[in-house]
Parts: structure tokens; sequence; C-alpha cells
């Protein structure tokens, strides 16, 4: 019998759920991931005489995380943000020196039949598998101007190529990229834990 904290959320699938925990630092950091994910955290509430074995996670949806749980969360995501900011500035770099090829059907096939990020037949490994490899993909920077929302894709494309012909700094290309992998993190993340629960 002991104090916890009821922490109630909406998910970005429109389920509401709810978990207990030790401590409110683990609240604000459960919190914190959520908005990271699309969820929206809802309510905190104190509970006095907590008993867990009242709350079986085999038949209630609440659990009780680890300081070690939300650590390893917060150090994935962080992981996750250094190997696109990695892989951004190197596809900037190999732009600038070797310039913008065409999108071609010697493209990731991955890359190439992804049409929005509701639409990934090949998952979204190969992302990661690119972010390893330096591998920098036409038809990838493609798919992440047009999902962009520019008026004239087609523009910024050739922008771009003047851009790098130029020496200059492709900022269409760092924007677009980091709009395109910010909206898949979500799913980056549970990749990552995937290989990472894999591996152990």
């Amino acid at each position: 019998m002991t104090t916890a904290y009821k922490y109630t959320w909406t998910t970005k699938w429109g389920r509401t759920k709810e978990a207990y925990f030790p401590t409110l630092k683990d609240v604000k950091d459960a919190a914190y991931i959520h908005l990271e994910k699309g969820a929206m955290p809802r309510e905190i509430c104190k509970v006095q005489n907590f008993r867990l074995w009242q709350h079986p996670a085999d038949i209630f949806p609440c659990y009780c995380r680890s300081n070690i749980d939300i650590e390893r969360e917060l150090m994935r995501k962080k992981r996750l943000d250094r190997m696109v900011r990695k892989y951004i500035n190197g596809f900037k770099d190999h732009v600038k020196k070797n310039g913008l090829q065409e999108p071609g059907p010697g493209d990731c096939w991955g890359c190439c039949m992804t049409s929005d990020r509701t639409s990934e037949p090949f998952g979204y490994d190969h992302y990661l598998s690119h972010f390893k490899e330096k591998y920098y993909v036409p038809s990838l920077l493609w798919n992440a101007i047009v999902e962009r929302g520019y008026m004239y894709p087609g523009f910024i494309w050739a922008f771009i190529q003047k851009s790098a012909e130029e020496g200059r700094e492709p900022h269409h290309l760092e924007h677009s990229l980091r709009s395109f992998f910010k909206k898949r993190k979500p799913f980056l993340l549970e990749e990552l834990e995937r290989m990472e629960s894999c591996v152990m």
C-alpha cells in the first residue's frame, strides 16, 4: 500500500488510457514522451493507499513504469534525433559535392512506393538502414518535397539543384526532410525499440 499518481491521456487514435506512476517526475516524463508521439495528456491526480494488486495489467489498461523504462525511451528519442540530423547534414553535403540526381528505378523501392506517411508498404526500417548506410535517396527527397505541400514541387527541386551547383546551402532540402521525418518519428521510434528488443 503506497501513494501513486494516476495519469490519463488520449492516444493519437482517440483512445483514452490511464497509468499509475510512483512519482510526479515519472508522470511528467511520460507526458513528454506521449506529446512527442502525438498523444494528448489529460489528467493527473494523486492516489492514496494505492494497491498494485488491484490493477493487474492483464485486466486494466494501467501499469507502473520504472525510471529505467522512461530513461530508455528518452535516450531512444535522442538517438533518433541525432541519426536524423546527421542524415540530413550528410544529404546536404552529398548534394553540394555530387549534385542532385533525378529519382529513378534504381532508388530504394520503399522510398519509390511511398506516397505519404500512411502508405508505407515496406515499413519504416528502410529509413533506419539509409541512416546507417548513408544512402541519400533522390526519391525520398522528392517525396519529402511533395509532402511538404509546395505548390510547385518541381520548381523546388530545380531550386535545390541550382543551389547545389552554385555552392549555396540547400535550405529547402533541409526543411523538407526535417518535416518528413518528424511526421514519421513515432513509427521510427517504435522500429528502433523493436530492433533493440531483438538485440537484447
